[in-house]
């Protein structure tokens, strides 16, 4: 094989015919082992020499070396032969490596964007892999977000100890609800613990607090506890709402499974709730497949009504039906008045607007067909309450709630962090070891987290004890992982930023990307390091990545015969220091890669046209650089009568070679080469491709990035 790194300038002109196409030529192959990345506009022309060479895809790869190229290498050479990506085996074990998995996913995102557009022009292809790789055109750098630990709260059996919970509360607050014979309890964050608080002195209150907070429990606990001491007393106890179905399934399967053998019921009413017990008995055994089944759940409407639950899961929508269907009074009963202590609203900010009105209206319909106004307890959840103005925020969503359920509000639980344990910054090596190659391909595995934390410690670790809980010991004092946390447990921020500032305070002599790779280290050892707090052994650090990707604002270029790009969609690009020229939107064919600019003709200026997908005008043309050959790009030959003249129909659509000021787009005889193609576009000159009028613009041109919608990814790696 020829190894091309060890072969100087081997992508040089003269190196690669002289000394690598003859050994092409005698059936060799190539071998980039130790090439880590290049520019494909500058190796394009000399790679598609290969094609002579094979005859099929798999024998193509093989005189490629495919197998020896990295990913970066990849992402340069094979989309000239439009070849896919071959993923590293490794990939399949990054789970423990966010940095891994991003890139990943940027890979896999960039190759489904390059699917669409593959600029034949090596010029531009290589400008776009230059913006790609500096993270300016698909997506945006990460933001990074540790998840910290909630502070704890009274233990379960110090709350039922208290009397805020009965006794049976033991084994319906179970770690896993799937396992009715699970005996662990859970062990209540102090917001659990507030609201049971409140509830219990009769207030409404919102809980505003993150996600995987366990909200349900701030109104699980006050609920199924009133249900429990009042389950002689028949009548439902407690409605909870949810804006959409999907929550409510959810919720209702956790509520359900914990209710196994404690004599309660539960029932979900929705439009999908079977209306009699055949039917019921059709979805239970449909759902026991899927599930344990729970003595607590109620399967029909009909059972529903003629025995209502305990306890209510339903979304407004259905509510409403409830309160005004003539066959669902039985639900609240006369004889039931006053049974009903609360209504729990999930969700909450959802209901604003229209829809807050009549959520309003039907609250107060509630309490008046229960008996419930003025004594009916509310509590709603919500998003996490805004940090800026914490006071205002309150007052808002108090107002807010008061409004919305007609009853006081004075109450907002929020959230409390667990403190960062005993660690600090008092170790710092001397010197920074690791690189941007050790976090690349790091999956956690024993040896390799061992090898990085030598390496990351600048001290030898042979024969140590190789447990999560010694590395965390090690790591204690560790001043990286210490200001990692330190940074983010103020809020998401990017690497880049927190880099800057570990710079300037531990390592002014060190490069940024040495920095980077630095805190990337720490964050991955982190991970895997175990520290206990309040008792709880627990991941040192649990990293989210929050990634963001955009379909763009649109390339564009001007009319220079050295074309100027840019990606943010500008009207007029700066092109010398006293120069500014308009700038044309760039789309590509789909079938060759052929560039145009989208242009507007007015008498004989061109000036810049709208963006692809855009209502096209009547003077909509596309500029294709350099002229009209007709001898090499001979018209299609449906476009001839059986005399050999054009038919009418097609005559607007014949190139005309114009040349024009970049300056102004002025036609002018000494100005740039373009062929000027009438739009809607019915045939490519470069490829010969075709189009009839049924053919939408998107279906024959692609502006680069433009996939139809823009995205965001979380990453989150945890135990």
């Amino acid at each position: 094989m020829i190894e091309l790194s060890k072969i100087e300038n081997w992508s040089s002109p003269e190196v690669w015919y002289v000394q690598i196409m003859p050994k092409i030529a005698g059936g060799e192959s190539l071998d980039f082992t130790g090439v880590d990345v290049l520019q494909r506009a500058t190796v394009e022309p000399f790679l598609t020499t290969l094609r002579s060479f094979a005859h099929d895809e798999a024998s193509l790869r093989e005189r490629l070396g495919v197998h020896t190229m990295n990913e970066e290498v990849q992402r340069s050479v094979l989309p000239i032969f439009n070849l896919k990506i071959l993923r590293d085996e490794k990939q399949k074990n990054i789970t423990n490596n966010p940095f891994e998995q991003l890139d990943t996913i940027q890979a896999t995102y960039r190759e489904y964007v390059e699917t669409f557009a593959r600029p034949s022009n090596s010029r531009i292809s290589g400008w776009l892999e230059e913006q790609v790789s500096k993270g300016d055109l698909l997506w945006r750098p990460p933001f990074l977000q540790v998840r910290r630990r909630y502070q704890a709260g009274a233990s379960l059996e110090t709350l039922i100890d208290r009397g805020w919970l009965p006794k049976q509360a033991r084994r319906i607050f179970r770690i896993d609800p799937s396992d009715f014979s699970d005996t662990r309890p859970i062990a209540p964050y102090w917001h659990q613990e507030e609201a049971l608080r409140l509830a219990r002195e009769g207030k409404n209150f919102i809980v505003a607090t993150g996600t995987g907070s366990g909200k349900s429990f701030t109104f699980g606990l006050p609920i199924i506890g009133e249900a429990l001491q009042q389950s002689e007393k028949p009548g439902i106890k407690a409605v909870i709402l949810y804006p959409m179905n999907a929550l409510a399934n959810s919720q209702y399967m956790d509520f359900a499974q914990r209710l196994h053998g404690s004599g309660l019921r539960i029932a979900l009413y929705t439009g999908d709730t079977p209306n009699d017990p055949e039917q019921g008995e059709q979805l239970r055994q449909e759902t026991a497949r899927l599930r344990k089944i729970s003595d607590a759940e109620m399967w029909s409407r009909r059972d529903i009504r003629d025995n209502p639950p305990d306890i209510l899961m339903t979304n407004y929508a259905q509510l409403e039906l409830l309160l005004t269907r003539r066959e669902d009074i039985s639900l609240f009963p006369p004889e039931h008045r006053g049974t009903l202590k609360y209504l729990v609203l999930d969700e909450v900010h959802t209901y604003a607007g229209r829809r807050g009105a009549e959520v309003a209206l039907l609250i107060r319909r509630l309490k008046q067909h229960t008996g419930t106004i003025g004594s009916l307890q509310c509590i709603g959840t919500s998003a996490t309450v805004d940090s800026g103005n914490p006071e205002k925020a309150r007052e808002a969503i108090t107002n807010f709630a008061s409004h919305l359920f007609g009853e006081p509000f004075e109450h907002v639980v929020g959230e409390k962090f667990a403190e960062r344990g005993s660690v600090s910054d008092s170790f710092l090596p001397p010197k920074i070891k690791v690189t941007l190659k050790d976090i690349k391909g790091f999956t956690g595995q024993e040896e390799e987290v061992y090898a990085l934390a030598q390496k990351a410690l600048g001290v030898p670790l042979k024969g140590i004890d190789r447990s999560p809980e010694n590395l965390g010991s090690l790591l204690a004092a560790y001043a990286p992982l210490w200001f990692v946390e330190d940074q983010l447990y103020s809020g998401p921020k990017r690497l880049e930023d927190i880099a800057k500032l570990y710079q300037q305070r531990y390592r002014p002599k060190a490069t940024l990307p040495e920095c980077e790779a630095e805190l990337m280290a720490a964050i991955l050892l982190g991970q895997v390091a175990l520290i206990e707090r309040e008792g709880v052994l627990e991941p040192r650090i649990v990293l989210k990545l929050h990634a963001f990707y955009s379909q763009g604002l649109g390339l564009v270029g001007t009319l220079d015969k050295e074309m100027q790009f840019s990606a943010k969609g500008e009207s007029t690009l700066q092109v010398s220091e006293s120069e500014v020229c308009p700038a044309f939107p760039l789309v590509f064919c789909r079938a060759c890669g052929q560039e145009y600019l989208s242009s507007e003709r007015a008498n004989n200026t061109i000036r810049p046209g709208v963006q692809l997908g855009n209502l096209l005008s009547e003077e909509a043309y596309y500029l294709r650089p350099s002229t009209w050959n007709a001898e090499a790009e001979p018209l299609p030959e449906e476009w001839y009568t059986p005399g050999g003249d054009i038919k009418k129909k097609f005559k607007d659509d014949l190139p005309l070679d114009v040349f024009l000021d970049p300056a102004t787009g002025d036609i002018s005889s000494s100005g740039v080469a373009f062929s000027l193609l009438k739009a809607p576009l019915h045939w490519c000159p470069s490829c010969g491709a075709t189009y009839d009028g049924r053919v939408r613009e998107e279906q024959k041109l692609v502006s680069y990035g433009m996939v139809g919608r823009s995205t965001a990814t979380d990453i989150l790696i945890g135990r």
